[in-house]
C-alpha cells in the first residue's frame, strides 16, 4: 500500500514567528511554494501561507504592511501525518481539515519532513486514471459569488467569511471571471507602496479570465486534467449557461475516501 511519504513534498521554507510577513510572501511566491513552516527555537509551531495571510488580513493592516510579522498570520491548529501513514488515510485527513491552509505537515519521528496538499493528491488521482466519478456528485453547490463591480475590501470580506479560496465574478447572471486568494495576495504586493489604491480596485480588475468551466455531468478525471494542466485550484460548474457551483482540487480527495470504502 502506498504511503504518504511517497507523495509528500520534501522541500519547504523555514521561517521564524518574528520574521516580516511581506518579504516572506514575495519570496515563497517566487519560489513556487505558497507556504512556509514556522519554527520557534527549532521546534515546528505551524504554517504560514498566502491563504492564512489573506484570511487574517484586514483593511486596517494596509497602513502598516511593512510592519506585519509572521506571528500575526500563521496557523497553529493543524492536523499531522506520519510519512508511513497510508496515502488513503492522508486524503481523508486532508479533506476533513477545516484549516484555511491546504496542507497537512508530514513528520518522520519528531521532525517535520514535508507536507501534502490537494495538488499532490490530484496528481496521484490522474496517475491512477480511474474514471466514473462525476463532478456533480463531488462539487460545492454554494460557492462565493460577487459582482464585477465589487470593491477590493468587500471581495476580501466575502472570501474571508467563507471556507473557499475563490470567488466567482458575475455580470448579471453570467460568470465572467474568477478571483483566487493568490490574486488578492499579488495585488497587495503590487500596490505595497500605494495602499490607498486598493479602495479603487474592483473584482473585474482583479479576476482571471477567460474562465475555464466544466459541466456537472463531466467526469472528474477530465476536470482534474484541466486543473492540473492550467494549475487551477478550482473550476466553476456551468450547466446551460448558468453557474451551478464550484469543483475544487480539494474535492478530488473525496474519491480516495469513496474508493477506500
Amino acid at each position: 500500500m502506498m504511503k504518504v511519504g511517497e507523495i509528500a513534498r520534501r522541500e519547504f521554507v523555514k521561517v521564524r514567528q518574528s520574521d516580516h510577513m511581506i518579504p516572506l510572501l514575495d519570496s515563497i511566491q517566487k519560489q513556487g511554494y505558497g507556504k512556509a513552516f514556522v519554527y520557534d527555537r527549532n521546534i515546528f509551531t505551524g504554517i504560514v501561507s498566502k491563504e492564512s495571510f489573506i484570511d487574517r488580513l484586514e483593511v486596517t493592516h494596509f497602513e502598516r504592511l511593512s510592519d506585519l510579522k509572521v506571528n500575526d498570520f500563521y496557523v497553529q491548529d493543524l492536523m499531522f501525518l506520519k510519512d508511513d501513514d497510508d496515502v488513503y488515510d492522508g486524503a481523508i485527513k486532508l479533506n476533513e481539515t477545516t484549516c484555511i491552509v491546504d496542507a497537512v505537515p508530514v513528520f518522520s519521528g519528531e521532525e517535520a519532513c514535508g507536507y501534502v496538499t490537494s495538488k499532490e493528491y490530484l496528481k496521484l488521482f490522474l496517475k491512477q486514471g480511474e474514471p466514473g466519478f462525476k463532478v456533480k456528485d463531488l462539487m460545492q453547490y454554494s460557492p462565493v459569488t460577487v459582482f464585477d463591480y465589487t470593491t477590493f475590501d468587500k471581495l476580501l470580506t466575502a472570501i474571508n467569511d467563507s471556507t473557499f479560496k475563490h470567488a466567482m465574478v458575475l455580470k448579471g447572471k453570467e460568470i465572467v471571471g474568477i478571483v483566487a486568494v493568490k490574486d488578492l495576495m499579488l495585488t497587495v504586493l503590487k500596490y505595497l507602496k500605494n495602499p490607498e489604491k486598493y479602495q479603487d480596485l474592483t473584482a473585474e480588475e482583479l479576476m482571471s479570465k477567460p474562465v475555464a468551466t466544466v459541466e456537472g455531468a463531466a467526469d472528474v478525471l477530465d476536470a482534474a486534467k484541466i486543473m492540473d494542466d492550467k494549475n487551477y485550484g478550482g473550476l466553476p460548474v456551468v450547466d446551460g449557461g448558468e453557474l451551478k457551483g464550484l469543483f475544487r482540487r480539494r474535492d478530488v480527495l473525496k474519491t480516495f475516501e469513496i474508493k477506500q470504502q
